[in-house]
């Protein structure tokens, strides 16, 4: 009798994030178990325990996704699970912090497509604005030459206003993930997919445009877990080869 899907999902926070536990619910994993408050050094015991529980043919049926919110950390325990593997003993490995790996494949995705026809994104100048309060003022000079400028500030706060982006010239590309009002960019709205920016010569990508071809991708990536014939591991790469897929 075939074995049931289990995934295993770690995070160094203390919870797992929920939009990640039914992602994978929806995805079709069978078994689901959350740990929160992971540290590093524990990773390499949690993931033997996860390959020598089951027969090394089994290990395409068991998966490890990898959460937090720390992008660097989260690198850092997937090569901790990728060592931990003893061929073999093999499992799925998934990193997808906050969902940042999946979201930024996503809108990369996005920006290319539309470029593609003016060159792609090979020697584009890209401002990205990740902090919120007054820092995004303060470094609003950065935009003046930017041909893209990315918004991946905190929930409802407003990175730059229509007096930094009238100063930006050379923009041709805006994208912001802030789904929470006021949005990161001013006049940039929720749904917005290449629509025109107001004021200026850029299209702009909102939260949710970008969101559902990162849900998409996500999705998939989980699905690919499950149906692959080998252990598969998964990181931004791999998330921005589906997006670009998704999005053509």
């Amino acid at each position: 009798m075939a074995k049931p899907p289990v995934l295993h999902m770690i995070s160094p926070e203390k919870h797992v994030s929920p939009f990640d536990v039914n992602m994978a619910a929806d995805a079709g994993f069978e078994v689901i178990a959350a740990y929160g408050g992971v540290d590093l050094k524990e990773v390499t015991g949690l993931v033997q325990d996860m390959i020598f529980s089951r027969a090394p043919k089994d290990g395409k049926r068991t998966a490890l996704f990898i959460g937090g919110r720390d992008a660097g950390l989260a690198l850092d325990m997937l090569a901790k699970a990728k060592k931990a593997l003893m061929p073999p003993f093999a499992i799925s490995l998934f990193a997808d912090p906050s969902g940042s790996f999946t979201t930024a494949a996503a809108m990369m995705a996005l920006i290319e497509k539309h470029l593609r026809e003016a060159g792609g994104l090979r020697g584009r100048k890209v401002t990205v604005f990740g902090a919120g309060g007054t820092v995004g003022v303060a470094e609003a000079a950065a935009v003046k030459q930017a041909e893209i400028v990315i918004a991946a500030g905190p929930p409802g706060v407003q990175i730059l206003g229509r007096n930094e982006l009238a100063q930006a010239k050379a923009l041709k590309v805006v994208a912001d993930v802030n789904a929470v009002p006021p949005a990161g960019i001013e006049g940039l709205g929720i749904s917005d997919m290449a629509k025109p920016l107001g004021g200026t010569g850029a299209v702009g990508f909102g939260p949710l445009a970008i969101g559902n071809i990162k849900f998409k991708t996500q999705h998939q990536l989980l699905q690919m877990m499950l149906e692959a014939d080998e252990p598969l591991v998964l990181e931004f790469q791999e998330a921005y080869r589906i997006a670009r897929v998704l999005c053509c």
